[in-house]
């Protein structure tokens, strides 16, 4: 067998979900045709069941060095009670104990389609119609409801954009692979009274886009390493991200999770769309300016202190006239020059008793490595 036929979800993150999962499948081996509510994948040379089984064991592989090993471990897959119970089903039905972790599930999993004939794949990986029902970040539309980007405006709970039904091993597995490789760390955001929020962040494609499941994974894998600085201003999410990925990155939508606890399921609380290709065809002359100049590595980090600045408003208000002057607005050009001018020239006394605040080292930074390629 060298085709296979999957359901994809017409909506919902669970869609995301398994675009990631096909992500991670090697695209030099095999075709992935999308089509109304199908995706067919077809091998170029090994049997389905290999191909697939190769893409669960990279997704272990992502899995075990994301959780780390010792007093740092972290833990594999966040679940309620709820999903606990769901969790141990899967796990028991695979014979594994109710302790074993995900990595083990995802390699066990790998030998299992290994020893598949071609109906036991079809009917395995046809998604829905199973016995597993399905976690809190499976849904976390429905426990977001009007908070969440996929809400579709309908006042019932049970018409939210959210897959319906049970699903297969293979169903529940890609799905929840999909979750492991776009998840790419932790933010921190302000909460009620100042205290902080801790939001598992997730990097979800928007299309199965041709590129090779290794430029992918290691892309997300650089950006587990560099630790993204937060999901506002928008803005500037959409350049930092440019500046991170190569050009040829998908599309993303960016989730702010917040993860499973006790009886809690899971929510989004933030969902940002990140337009990769039209930013960068828009600010192609400035992105090429800012490498030229040797400036990207810096520009990152300017804009990394901007979004992690919480004390003042002016971080945000210049990396958005920065959005836009990246992407030949020459109003918004002016302005900036203007703006930051006028920030680092009027606080150069004051500034040499006392430390900067960040607003006036987002200022500088942009005047040195942003205005000089805005300008040439």
């Amino acid at each position: 067998m060298n085709e296979l036929v999957i359901e994809l979800p017409a909506y919902g993150i669970t869609r995301y979900y398994m675009i990631s999962f096909m992500h991670q499948i090697d695209l030099l081996s095999a075709e992935i045709y999308v089509l109304e509510g199908n995706a067919r994948i077809v091998s170029k040379r090994a049997p389905m069941c290999e191909l697939l089984a190769e893409t669960f064991q990279k997704i272990a592989d992502v899995l075990r060095e994301y959780t780390g090993e010792g007093e740092k471990r972290r833990v594999d897959i966040p679940a309620s009670g709820n999903d606990r119970k769901i969790f141990a089903s899967v796990k028991r039905d695979l014979h594994q104990s109710p302790e074993s972790s995900f990595t083990d599930i995802f390699a066990t999993y790998a030998e299992y389609l290994r020893s598949m004939n071609d109906r036991e794949l079809s009917n395995e990986m046809k998604g829905t119609g199973g016995k597993y029902s399905a976690p809190s970040i499976f849904r976390p539309e429905l426990y977001s409801f009007t908070r969440g980007p996929f809400f579709d405006g309908r006042l019932g709970s049970d018409e939210i954009g959210y897959e319906v039904g049970k699903y297969t091993m293979g169903g529940f597995l890609t799905r929840l692979g999909g979750y492991v490789v776009s998840r790419v760390g932790t933010v921190v955001v302000p909460g009620p009274g100042g205290r902080p929020r801790y939001l598992t962040t997730l990097m979800l494609p928007v299309e199965v886009h041709k590129i090779t499941d290794r430029d992918f994974h290691a892309r997300l894998g650089g950006l587990r390493k560099t630790m993204i600085p937060g999901l506002y201003p928008e803005e500037a999410l959409v350049m930092w991200l440019s500046l991170s990925l190569s050009e040829d990155s998908p599309d993303l939508l960016a989730i702010g999770m917040e993860g499973p606890a006790g009886q809690a399921p899971a929510k989004v609380d933030v969902g940002v769309c990140v337009p990769l290709r039209s930013y960068r065809e828009r600010a192609k002359r400035f992105l090429e300016e800012v490498e030229k100049r040797g400036n990207i590595d810096f520009l990152k980090y300017v804009i990394s202190s901007g979004m992690r600045d919480q004390a003042s408003t002016t971080s945000g208000s210049l990396l958005k006239l920065l959005f836009m002057a990246s992407q030949e607005d020459a109003r918004a050009a002016e302005e900036l020059s203007l703006r930051v001018s006028k920030i680092t020239l009027g606080n150069a006394d004051t500034l040499r008793k006392a430390g900067k605040p960040t607003h006036v080292k987002v200022s500088e930074g942009i005047l040195k490595a942003a205005l000089p390629a805005l300008r040439s």
